[in-house]
């Protein structure tokens, strides 16, 4: 429902106004439709694969049609893939929502097998409206579960068994101090994964600050790291913080 879209709209500036009221539902599928047209523009710009915007008339989104023919092109969850199509796929799913995160400076928020279509190895990201900005208050819960709903998809035997966990996923989307992508992800889809890699635990749970503003008792946090609290690597994500100082953490 449109109600339960406010926390997508609510913190971002590009609709501060967020959604009229339930008394004008016009005005909330128009405020959802714009989002989702300039979400779609912003991928269109940085290269991730999507439908292509053709026009945006009222509430109406004009875009591409993705299929065979008159055929639309199957889910990720309905695809049959043959084992290199699997990881070919995997590769530029986990490619386009760093894009997204860097350069579209966006989070899909919702993302998961169910939005997004397979044309063989190649994918195409759908349903973007609730897409948020990357500096968005929830945009780092929002992503840590993208990254998992993704981990959970392929980590499957039949699929990339050795995929990589939603954190280390996680890590691999904000992480601005990778300069050849290539070669980093060879070097992390060939090593041997530790049995607890997968074990993300109190991970999954912890709170993650989007800036420093949002450490409120920078003190406390350093005690319970300095005790190997988990939740250091959360800090990893705030935005602009220098990798000399991610180290330190």
């Amino acid at each position: 429902s449109f109600k339960d879209r406010q926390k997508y709209v609510a913190g971002e500036w590009r609709f501060r106004g967020g959604f009229a009221r339930a008394s004008n539902p016009r005005r909330m599928v128009k405020t959802w439709a714009e989002k989702e047209g300039r979400n779609l523009l912003r991928l269109a710009h940085g290269g991730v694969p999507a439908p292509r915007l053709r026009g945006l008339v009222a509430h109406v989104l004009l875009m591409d049609f993705l299929g065979d023919g008159d055929v639309p092109l199957p889910r990720l969850k309905d695809a049959v893939l043959k084992s290199s199509q699997w990881r070919a796929s995997y590769y530029q799913l986990i490619l386009a929502i760093r894009t997204m995160f860097q350069e579209c400076r966006l989070v899909h928020a919702d993302l998961s097998e169910y939005n997004v279509l397979a044309r063989g190895s190649d994918i195409y990201i759908i349903d973007v409206g609730q897409a948020v900005e990357h500096d968005h208050p929830n945009a780092l819960h929002f992503l840590r579960a993208d990254c998992t709903n993704i981990t959970a998809f392929y980590s499957a035997p039949s699929r990339v068994p050795n995929a990589m966990s939603a954190r280390r996923l996680f890590d691999f989307v904000t992480d601005t101090s990778i300069r050849n992508v290539d070669d980093w992800l060879e070097d992390e889809m060939s090593r041997e994964r530790d049995p607890a890699e997968g074990e993300d635990g109190s991970w999954l749970n912890a709170y993650i600050p989007r800036t420093l503003s949002d450490v409120v008792d920078p003190e406390r946090d350093i005690f319970e790291v300095e005790e190997g609290d988990e939740r250091v690597d959360a800090y990893k994500a705030i935005a602009g913080l220098p990798r000399e100082a991610q180290n330190a953490l």
